[in-house]
């Protein structure tokens, strides 16, 4: 597990990149390339992610409390079990995003309305 917490990775290319559970708490990611990045599991609690692409990043079990996302592409990035509490997301592209129900949204955050996909689990009951 990567520790870079505060590092400062601004406008870096990270395209790919595995980061999974690595620390990257008040990490400066501002404008990076996270395209298609593993960052699951990851601790990305207060950073900086403006205008950072995670167009399909993999963020699955994420903590982005505090976050900074403005202007930030999520499209198709992989949500479920992330922790998004605290972060303002009105200017975040999120569109086909996916998600899920241990996914934690700030209050008041219409996920339907973002585009957000949610992942349905089969009950093995049913089947």
């Amino acid at each position: 597990m990567a520790n870079l917490e505060s590092a400062d990775l601004s406008d870096t290319k990270l395209m790919f990149a595995d980061l999974g559970w690595a620390n990257l708490r008040d990490a400066q990611l501002r404008g990076a390339e996270l395209n298609s990045a593993n960052l699951g599991g990851a601790n990305l609690h207060a950073a900086d992610l403006r205008g950072a692409n995670l167009q399909e990043a993999k963020l699955r079990g994420a903590e982005l409390q505090e976050a900074k996302l403005h202007g930030a592409n999520l499209r198709k990035a992989e949500l479920q079990g992330a922790k998004l509490v605290n972060v303002d997301l009105s200017s975040t592209d999120l569109l086909e995003a996916v998600a899920d129900d241990n996914t934690e949204w700030p209050e008041h955050f219409d996920w339907k309305r973002a585009g957000i996909k949610k992942e349905l689990h089969s009950d093995p009951a049913t089947e």
